[in-house]
């Protein structure tokens, strides 16, 4: 092998002269090094084919040459035609990089060994990708039976639960199994957060933020703003009390020194309130800063509108509810408007009015775009969809939270006529495109999918997901931005639908 080296070092210095062989040599020799470890990684794997080892080296050397590893697995699965890790190592990683591949690999692994519960997983997590939701629910099962001590596969089957009670027993039930393991902290953080009960939010979110430690668990760091404001929203009193024990003992002590001033400032507010001290109340709410996304931010809203209504001033207090509803729009701040709208003396039409004119003022065009559908060979533009409200959304089959989003847009969007609606999904990952005409066949979703090419440059402007999804936009009529950055669940379906509402209805008349 010397022998060649120099020979292909010679023939470098007659083309391009002596200060290239520098930089050729390393790379030849490297290049003879990976074939060398491949060639010895494949001799491994045909002795011990059942070694999860070697195929783990072997793909990870290769993961950049798809075609010579599904050839190379292709040959050993029909050589070893009982083996299951064999499949099972190539399906494994490409579920792992959320390739359409992994289907056919897994299947093969399971069929070979239907007690290979790993398999069962993936296939699980692959199905939903697919949209294949019965068939995923099926999969984890099969697994669970298999390995009923695995927590991975016991949080797969929570998430999937739909009933409410169920979901929290099947939560609690990790929880007791696997005490002080990330799951069970998960399973925690989603009781709390699907809850609708407000006391019951209190309680799981408190016993995850105290439980476990937020150092340790980033979900119970995560979990300490929302936490915070379930007190706020259930008792003001008590939401001071337990802020000052977590000042006092918890990792996080800055934090909720901070939450015990606030709440100590709203209910120095609401106290305030009740002595019509209405100047004093709202200098003091005025100095309150929750953050976005917020239940209580409602709350804070109104007693902002309280404030300015005890002083007379029912104009300030009507203004602050209409800026407050742009950001985040609920039925409790749109009902407030009205009634603040009808002392001074406003009807629905001038309220209405009143609320366009607002969004006229912040509204801005939209960056345009065209974009090729995922499904079929047509160019989408933004322009095609004037006269229409756009709702666009980022996403990707693999998307956890996108796929979470998406049963709540669905349930909104029903509600309009579809020829008022243009519902847009544009595909950040259009290497996962296998996925797609199967994940809305099976889920009914009524999306159009475009693709995004993240090797294509373009100037998304104020579209700009940044890289992420989901993130969302709504379009207004006439092609300008009107809100963004906002995500719906199943607690908050009415801000999609009024957002929607304000722009059908809106005029400038």
């Amino acid at each position: 092998m010397k022998s060649k080296l120099c020979i292909a070092a010679l023939t470098v210095v007659l083309i391009t002269g002596v200060g290239t062989i520098q930089a050729q040599q390393p790379s030849i020799a490297k290049d003879y090094a990976f074939h060398q470890r491949i060639t010895k990684l494949k001799q491994q794997i045909q002795s011990n084919p059942d070694s999860l080892k070697f195929h783990k080296e072997l793909i990870d050397s290769l993961r950049r040459n798809t075609v010579a590893l599904d050839e190379q697995y292709t040959r050993w699965i029909k050589e070893f035609p009982k083996s299951a890790i064999i499949p099972y190592a190539i399906g494994s990683y490409y579920e792992r990089i959320e390739s359409s591949e992994a289907k056919r690999y897994l299947l093969i692994a399971v069929e070979n060994n239907p007690k290979l519960s790993e398999a069962w997983y993936l296939l699980s997590r692959d199905a939903e990708r697919w949209g294949l939701l019965t068939e995923s629910k099926e999969y984890v099962q099969k697994a669970i039976d298999i390995a009923p001590k695995n927590v991975d596969y016991r949080l797969v089957q929570f998430f999937f639960e739909k009933d409410p009670k169920k979901f929290i027993n099947l939560g609690l039930k990790i929880v007791d199994d696997f005490p002080q393991s990330e799951s069970s902290a998960l399973a925690l953080y989603w009781i709390g957060e699907k809850t609708k009960d407000i006391k019951n939010k209190v309680k799981y979110l408190g016993l995850l933020v105290k439980t476990f430690s937020p150092s340790k668990f980033q979900v119970s760091n995560i979990a300490v703003k929302p936490y915070f404001d379930a007190l706020l929203l259930d008792n003001l009193k008590n939401a001071i009390v337990q802020a000052k024990i977590m000042s006092r003992t918890g990792e996080l002590r800055e934090t909720w020194t901070n939450y015990v001033k606030q709440a100590q400032t709203i209910a120095l507010a609401d106290s305030l309130i009740k002595l019509n001290k209405g100047s004093e109340a709202l200098v003091a709410l005025l100095d309150v800063r929750l953050g976005q996304y917020l239940g209580f931010n409602k709350v804070l809203e109104s007693m902002k509108a309280n404030a300015y209504s005890l002083q007379g001033k029912h104009n300030a207090a009507y203004l602050s509810l209409i800026n407050a509803f742009l950001q985040h729009p609920s039925k409790e701040i749109n009902n407030l408007i009205y009634q603040y709208g009808q002392k001074l003396n406003k009807d629905e039409h001038k309220i209405k009015k009143d609320i366009w004119n607002k969004v006229d003022s912040i509204a801005r065009p939209a960056t345009q775009f065209s974009l090729k559908k995922t499904l079929g060979v047509d160019t989408v533009s933004l322009a095609d969809y004037k006269g229409k409200v756009v709702l666009l959304t980022y996403w990707y089959p693999g998307c956890g939270p996108c796929r979470e989003e998406f049963p709540h847009f669905e349930n909104v969007i029903k509600k309009f006529n579809h020829k008022d609606i243009a519902y847009l999904a544009i595909n950040i990952v259009p290497a996962q495109n296998a996925y797609v005409s199967s994940f809305l066949e099976k889920t009914g979703y009524s999306f159009l999918s475009l693709d995004d090419p993240r090797r294509v440059k373009r100037d998304k402007g104020n579209l700009d997901n940044r890289g992420f999804a989901p993130v969302n936009f709504l379009i207004d009529k006439q092609g300008r931005l009107v809100f963004s950055q906002f995500t719906i669940n199943q607690k908050n379906e009415d801000e999609l639908e009024l957002m929607i509402k304000i722009l059908l209805e809106g005029t400038a008349e």
